[in-house]
């Protein structure tokens, strides 16, 4: 059983206190699941807090929506191709291999941006319209194959809306090292980041290359959507990457800074979902989707920051 079991909203903070102090004496406890739904939201929202300053201010949020639509032809691919080829009988996309789930996300990622760069340059259809008709064929195609192959209603559930319940002790590692890797990546390129995305004229006159920069920023995006998907699902994502930002830009217009308090927002916000989820479970016997609850507290906390901050 939980040590969370039949807490409320501040006893749920009050065993966590007394789990993390008995911790940091030495005292080695089992990670209840909670701890790991804590642990994993925290980590992929500030990891998308990361990635979605860049991408608002580069203007590829678009793009961004559009990977997470057709990240579920990649998943749902290696889906079938593990069931196919494998032999094992699989129920749930959590019982397939995740470096397959993450090869096949990466894949739908990069093929993605290819196919839109290439509309919009080769062919030179408009950015806009290139995306829509990518992540909408993409997107259709995935659908397709799920109702055609696959007749299960819980393959289109968990890659949609997600299932952080269903994380085990695993799912702490990958979350962690998620964050770590965009985190280190985005420090290493962070100048070149900076240039591309503000002054393009000078990136290009000392020999910056913006479009490989753009291809970084989408198989980060791709790798951290297909790592997310299993908590918080392939169209929630988008909220954590785009409101976090948002709600940082209100307060300052030095990157770094709006980096941080976007971090802070998004770890904040997964803490006090967490704890609410917890909360109605016991007191009201709902049980509500954590991912969810998180995006929507996320949207209340920013409806007043756009409304009177400047």
């Amino acid at each position: 059983m939980s040590p969370y079991t039949d807490t409320d909203f501040f006893s749920f903070f009050w065993m966590l206190l007394q789990r993390v102090g008995t911790f940091l004496t030495g005292h080695l406890l089992p990670i209840a699941t909670d701890e790991i739904q804590l642990i994993v939201l925290a980590s992929i929202g500030a990891a998308a807090a990361i990635l979605g300053t860049w991408l608002t201010y580069r203007r590829m949020a678009m793009l961004a929506n559009a990977l997470s639509h057709t990240l579920l032809l990649g998943v749902v691919g290696a889906y079938l191709g593990y069931r196919l080829f494998s032999g094992v009988v699989v129920n749930s996309l959590f019982d397939v291999p995740f470096f397959l789930l993450v090869l096949g996300g990466i894949l739908a990622g990069l093929l993605t941006a290819f196919f839109t760069e290439t509309l919009r340059v080769k062919v030179g259809i408009q950015e806009d319209a290139s995306i829509g008709i990518v992540f909408t064929s993409f997107f259709a195609l995935a659908l397709l194959v799920v109702n055609l192959m696959s007749r299960n209603a819980h393959i289109g559930i968990d890659a949609i809306l997600g299932n952080v319940d269903a994380l085990q002790k695993r799912a702490v590692f990958e979350g962690l090292f998620l964050f770590f890797t965009i985190f280190i990546v985005e420090r290493l390129f962070r100048k070149e980041l900076l240039v591309t995305t503000f002054d393009a004229p000078f990136a290009k006159t000392v020999g910056i290359p913006a479009a490989k920069i753009n291809f970084l920023l989408m198989g980060l995006t791709a790798f951290l959507l297909t790592l997310a998907f299993q908590a918080v699902g392939v169209i929630q994502v988008l909220s954590f990457l785009v409101i976090p930002p948002l709600f940082a830009s209100r307060f300052s217009h030095s990157i770094p800074k709006i980096i941080a308090i976007a971090m802070t927002f998004a770890i904040i916000s997964a803490v006090l979902g967490v704890a609410f989820s917890r909360h109605l479970l016991t007191v009201s016997a709902l049980p509500v989707s954590t991912g969810s609850l998180v995006v929507t507290l996320q949207t209340l906390f920013l409806i007043p920051a756009l409304l009177w901050s400047k």
